[in-house]
């Protein structure tokens, strides 16, 4: 991935990385951050890099199990338990594009675990990279990345990632189902 500043892996454990050291991360992203940055959180699913923003992401949770449920939102196949209640399980593969979905008992080495307007999702990815800062002037229209949920694209230690739209994917989701 490079040696750059921030390019570092998560080292997580087994099950998960606390919330107290993603604030903590956050914390001290946020002092070096300006009104032009924005925080971002590049992950691979398959071997494809996509990032999201810092702020929708609560916990980095390791591989965890999910029950299939009867969904007619594919990109909603199952749940999963999260502090004691189940989630909303979000498959990017599911929305198109190089990714393909998860099959039923498929796990994902890592989850992230997303905050949508209040809806909290789980993101199974198969690798999570640390809190990056990103100027502004590198975010811009998807030239190089294509994928459902994603307009904007930014570079990132020499690799062009679509960063993804929640709130554009959740709204396609609810659209679909009439």
């Amino acid at each position: 991935m490079g040696n750059s500043a921030g390019a570092r892996f998560f080292q997580l454990s087994p099950m998960h990385v606390a919330a107290s050291t993603i604030r903590a991360s956050l914390t001290s992203l946020f002092t070096r951050l300006t009104s032009s940055m924005r925080a971002i959180v590049p992950f691979r699913i398959q071997q494809t890099w996509v990032a999201i923003e810092a702020g929708h992401v609560r916990e980095v949770l390791g591989e965890r199990g999910w029950i299939k449920i009867p969904s007619n939102a594919p990109q909603i196949p199952g749940i999963l338990a999260w502090q004691g209640r189940a989630i909303a399980l979000f498959d990017l593969g599911a929305l198109g594009g190089a990714l393909l979905p998860l099959q039923p008992g498929q796990r994902r080495p890592r989850t992230l675990v997303v905050d949508v307007s209040g809806a909290i999702l789980a993101l199974p990815v198969d690798g999570v990279m640390e809190v990056e800062a990103v100027d502004d002037s590198r975010v811009q229209a998807c030239h190089v990345t294509r994928l459902a949920s994603c307009s904007t694209e930014v570079e990132l230690h020499g690799r062009p990632m679509p960063l993804l739209n929640m709130s554009k994917a959740m709204n396609g989701i609810l659209a679909s189902r009439g």
